[in-house]
């Protein structure tokens, strides 16, 4: 028996497999793809069509890089926590924010379309803070503390200038996603 159990423990040992919590810059490309579509909404076409195109266009590049990642990290010995439960996680989330964006507001009429960008705040922080659960990672934490903030900033200032949602954006998405880069490589 104890000669069974030494040799349990040393396939262990060798099988051990280290994780990584890779893929932080997803954060930072979905907020430079938020601004890219601010800045189209503002100067070129002010539409709703405009986010669920972004929608569209940022679901296939995350899993592509996703899937990218998961391959380059397969030689280094490393398993991805990205490559399956959070992009399952975040792919429902952005599912769910097209029907906030879209279907609820215009097609049910459950809610005026200018309160939008409140319940935006509001499910940003939630996808957020479940990202921090699972990862374990500080710097999304504060993504979700940002966007629970600007959802209540939003609600008692309102939402008609644009500048809030950059700075939420910035502050929520792209500085998480750059910080947690900085926490994979040190």
């Amino acid at each position: 028996m104890p000669e069974t159990n030494k040799k349990l423990k040393d396939i262990l040992s060798r099988r051990e497999v280290r994780y990584r919590v890779a893929g932080g810059e997803i954060f930072a490309g979905w907020g430079i793809l938020n601004l890219a579509a601010v800045s189209v909404q503002t100067w070129l076409w002010n539409s709703v069509y405009l986010w669920l195109i972004m929608i569209a266009i940022g679901i296939p590049l995350q899993t592509l890089y996703i899937r990218h990642l998961s391959l380059r990290q397969i030689g280094e010995g490393f398993t991805i926590f990205w490559s399956r439960k959070m992009n399952e996680l975040w792919i429902s989330f952005l599912i769910m924010l097209s029907l906030l964006i879209y279907w609820f507001p215009f097609m049910l009429r459950l809610y005026p379309d200018f309160q939008i960008t409140i319940f935006v705040y509001f499910w940003l922080s939630l996808a957020m803070f479940c990202s921090s659960l699972l990862t374990r990672q500080t710097s999304l934490r504060f993504g979700a503390l940002v966007f629970f903030a600007a959802g209540w900033i939003c609600a008692w200032i309102g939402t008609g200038n644009v500048l809030p949602y950059v700075i939420a954006i910035i502050l929520g998405l792209v500085v998480p996603g750059v910080w947690s880069k900085y926490e994979e490589i040190r």
